[in-house]
């Protein structure tokens, strides 16, 4: 299943997991628009599915949790990882951003 997820993001280089690899897979999934997104569904399948298959983008933890699934796949050591947003000085919510 990862062979559609490199189609769509364009990305025909190694799959060895380098750090050249990385920095090439994270070139592509940044190209992904935020901006079409649908209903929120928390399930990586829906991830896959909507970024993949329905070719739309997505709010930060779907692209970037179906992109750790890609980095495992490929033979990465994934850390996921929450962030805090400041605005104005001041933090968002807990887990607002990954």
């Amino acid at each position: 299943r990862i062979d559609p997820y490199l189609d769509r993001i364009e990305y025909h280089g190694s799959r060895e997991p380098t750090t050249e690899t990385l920095r090439n897979f994270t070139e592509r999934i940044c190209s992904l628009s935020p901006l079409r997104i649908s209903i929120f569904r928390w399930a990586s399948p829906s991830f896959y599915d909507k970024i993949v298959r329905h070719r739309r983008g997505g709010f930060c933890y779907e692209l970037n949790g179906l992109f750790g699934w890609l980095l495992e796949q490929m033979g990465f050591r994934v850390v996921t990882l929450s962030a805090w947003v400041f605005d104005k000085g001041q933090p968002g919510s807990a887990f607002g951003h990954m």
